[in-house]
């Protein structure tokens, strides 16, 4: 009987490791440590970091701060071509909008994180999808190194794969003085979800909004960007992944203690076991 429970275990346990590798997605665990580190850095004070911008000229993160303006950042990398886009096209939207309504009065950073193929040519040609105008919206990129300590002090969560990176979607709004203000997550940002927290800094009047439950923020990793019509969708192969890992679950409890569970329902509910 022990034997047999073991090579069950076993089997199982074959089960979960193949169902979690065919997928290949990120795992909730994951998912949720991620929205976590990006949740901690709100309130961080950012170091300072050399970047070099789209025009191959080098500067220093400092020289935002301290000059009375918010910053928007964003984490892409120029390879990309599904995801990344819903991530610039908002903050320009936001950009240009803000410009009309706030003025000189903000600033906006997008940062390519893979270090080893965004280079500042391709970051002035992936921004030029977006822009001609690069007074407010530089494009920058950095060292490995760099890069590596900068997305950790902004939270931000990315991992290579085979084909790109897994990455979340979000964008920081960091005050004037270089502490990061409010994490903007969505798998559908729009121009209102980065101008509400700019606005606030700016103006300093702070709306009343539903806060972010940890469900809306999981959401991100369940679902995919579909380029036909624009949105993402539901990504069935990672709920049906986390489905058969629940059933697995509940085989290996029932398993090791079904006969156990039997006996306390039939305490509970004596009729009904009998009767079933």
């Amino acid at each position: 009987m022990i034997l047999k429970m073991k090579i069950w275990i076993f089997l199982i346990f074959l089960a979960v490791f193949a169902v979690t590798n065919v997928y290949g997605e990120i795992s909730l665990e994951t998912g949720k440590k991620a929205i976590q580190a990006a949740q901690w850095a709100e309130g961080t004070m950012l170091k300072d970091y050399t970047l070099t911008d789209q025009d191959g000229k080098t500067f220093r993160l400092s020289e935002y701060f301290g000059k009375d303006k918010p910053l928007l950042v964003s984490f892409i990398y120029t390879s990309c071509t599904v995801v990344c886009p819903t991530i610039t096209a908002p903050l320009l939207k936001a950009v240009e909008d803000g410009k009309k309504e706030l003025g000189d009065k903000f600033n906006a950073l997008t940062v390519g994180f893979d270090a080893e193929t965004d280079t500042p040519e391709r970051l002035r040609e992936y921004g030029k999808r977006w822009t001609s105008d690069f007074s407010f919206i530089r494009f920058a990129t950095g060292s490995k190194e760099t890069i590596e300590k900068m997305t950790k002090d902004f939270g931000f969560f990315y991992q290579k794969e085979s084909w790109g990176f897994n990455h979340l979607n979000m964008i920081s709004v960091v005050n004037k003085d270089g502490r990061i203000y409010k994490q903007v997550y969505g798998r559908e940002l729009t121009s209102d979800d980065i101008k509400i927290p700019l606005k606030e800094l700016i103006t300093g009047r702070m709306p009343q909004q539903r806060p972010v439950t940890f469900i809306d923020r999981i959401k991100l990793f369940c679902s995919t960007y579909d380029p036909a019509t624009g949105k993402y969708v539901v990504n069935w192969a990672v709920i049906l992944g986390v489905l058969i890992q629940l059933i697995i679950i509940l085989i290996i409890v029932f398993a090791v203690w079904g006969k156990s569970i039997t006996k306390l329902l039939s305490k509970i509910h004596p009729n009904r076991i009998k009767s079933a």
